[in-house]
């Protein structure tokens, strides 16, 4: 107990004794000074990220007159979790996605799903690839002719930056 005692006091004087060497001669133009900026957490950035994507695509649906490039989005579950995200697909996805459902239904015959002749999101992504291409090319078009739709547009870029950048932070 003692010992204890002992190297708690030593401890303590060492300490102080630091700490009066790094304060010698110090004024208050030496001193630094650490500001701490709040940030939000990956969760928050997320959800913020998620907010403005859906936000953004309302309004470019609202400026959007060609049906297949309308954007479609809705809450879905991840695998094994309650936690809801929200999906946002283009029609002529969706589109794709129900022939090609179709199709292996056909194919199976008497109430049967062929699996073997459904694609998979890889495999329609090249049927898909022209569409895209000009989904792209309106949407662009769509964000330089209305400022608000930019505004929008910009601030889930943004969004969506720092939610990458703060998963990368993230230990």
């Amino acid at each position: 107990m003692n010992k204890l005692r002992v190297f708690i006091g030593i401890l303590g004087l060492t300490c102080t004794t630091v700490f009066a060497m790094n304060t010698q001669g110090t004024n208050e133009q030496d001193i630094e000074v650490i500001e701490v900026v709040g940030q939000f957490s990956k969760a928050q950035w997320e959800r913020i990220a998620e907010s403005a994507k859906v936000d953004f695509y309302e309004l470019f649906n609202q400026y959007n007159d060609i049906e297949k490039f309308r954007m479609v989005c809705r809450p879905t579950n991840s695998v094994f979790t309650r936690i809801k995200r929200q999906v946002c697909e283009p029609m002529y996805y969706k589109n794709e996605v129900y022939l090609q459902t179709q199709t292996g239904m056909a194919m199976g015959g008497a109430g049967w799903i062929n699996f073997n002749m459904l694609n998979t999101g890889m495999e329609i992504n090249p049927v898909i690839k022209k569409s895209k291409k000009e989904a792209d090319a309106h949407m662009e078009k769509l964000i330089n002719e209305h400022p608000d739709l930019r505004k929008k547009f910009e601030y889930f870029a943004k969004a969506k930056a720092a939610s990458e950048l703060r998963a990368t932070l993230d230990y």
